[in-house]
């Protein structure tokens, strides 16, 4: 009979897209053809196609149209702020006051104004939501995997975190991962906490005795587990590419679009024992427009010139594990291939 895992990591950002809400132009033919059936259904002669000086049937139906969009746009956004992976703002904090345990948001300084004055002072919406997301390991003591990953979350300057024993990634009592008795847990700090070092996630001295105190709670801590935080090592990398598109593309909203999306994926891998692939990033350069079409014709990805910490982890080969890419620079070029 197979195992199924207790504890499931999944990546909200890549859960499919909730149904698109139809648009005013949609919307608009439907209302205008629906009046003409009914028109002529009545007896009444009616085309759509013919344009009349002061005819007030599309102009009437324009008018609701708009209205009706509005209110698709409205279910839609109730829709998201009920949802953890689309929720924002005051909105997840309510689903954090809701989950069991309850979780609040963090405070990133010393004398938080309220949320809604300043938002900046609180922790961002996707570190709150991975937090919200392990909230029911937390019912259990630091045991499993994702009891010690929300401990560890919990502590203010915290940006990520992983957990490993001696069973990990393939370990056994002979050739274990982690020393016998041991759970290793590397945490990458925030920006804000990382200050000293240019916010590139090195964890400071304090942050990793904080997260240590937190996790070696006789409350939480197994009596068998001996506890070990330490900071992540970072793995700096830039990003260099070029874009080459057609000549209808609009380059300026290419290259701002590629940059945003290649942030999102530097930020995703800025974690304990994450790779940063050179097709991840390819990934990610492809930008596409509203209907999925995608807009690049080719990408030169200049830098980084090989995968980062993707090298094999196991019992005689730790280290990746361990380690966090973090993204120094990003620099994009929008051209076309004649240039």
């Amino acid at each position: 009979m197979a195992v199924t895992r207790r504890f499931a990591d999944i990546d909200l950002s890549r859960l499919p897209a909730l149904p698109a809400q139809p648009d005013f132009d949609a919307v608009f033919s439907a209302r205008m053809a629906d009046v003409a059936d009914r028109l002529n259904a009545a007896g009444i002669p009616y085309d759509v196609g013919r344009k009349i000086a002061g005819d007030t049937v599309p102009i009437l139906q324009r008018a609701a149209a708009y209205r009706e969009v509005y209110v698709y746009a409205a279910f839609d956004a109730a829709i998201r702020a009920v949802l953890l992976a689309t929720a924002w703002g005051v909105f997840l904090d309510h689903l954090g006051a809701s989950q069991v345990p309850p979780v609040e948001r963090l405070p990133l300084v010393t004398e938080p104004r309220a949320y809604a004055e300043a938002p900046e002072d609180w922790e961002l919406d996707d570190d709150f939501r991975a937090r919200i997301q392990l909230a029911p390991e937390a019912l259990s003591t630091c045991g499993p995997e994702g009891g010690y990953l929300f401990f560890a979350l919990s502590v203010a300057g915290v940006k990520a975190a992983a957990a490993y024993g001696p069973m990990s990634f393939g370990g056994t009592p002979d050739a274990p991962f982690a020393p016998l008795g041991q759970v290793r847990v590397p945490i990458v700090a925030t920006a804000a906490a990382s200050a000293a070092t240019g916010g590139n996630g090195a964890a400071p001295a304090a942050l990793v005795a904080a997260v240590q105190a937190a996790l070696s709670d006789r409350t939480r801590r197994p009596l068998a587990d001996f506890v070990v935080v330490e900071p992540a090592p970072i793995l700096t990398y830039r990003i260099e590419a070029v874009l080459y598109v057609g000549p209808g593309a609009d380059r300026g909203v290419v290259k701002a679009e590629a940059e945003r999306r290649l942030a999102a994926q530097a930020a995703r891998q800025h974690r304990p024992g994450a790779a940063q692939l050179r097709q991840m990033l390819f990934g990610a350069a492809y930008v596409p427009d509203a209907s999925g079409a995608i807009l690049v014709e080719e990408v030169d990805l200049i830098a980084p010139a090989a995968d980062v910490n993707a090298a094999a982890i196991g019992p005689a080969s730790p280290s990746a594990a361990y380690a966090a890419p973090y993204c120094t620079e990003i620099v994009v070029r929008v051209e076309t291939p004649d240039e």
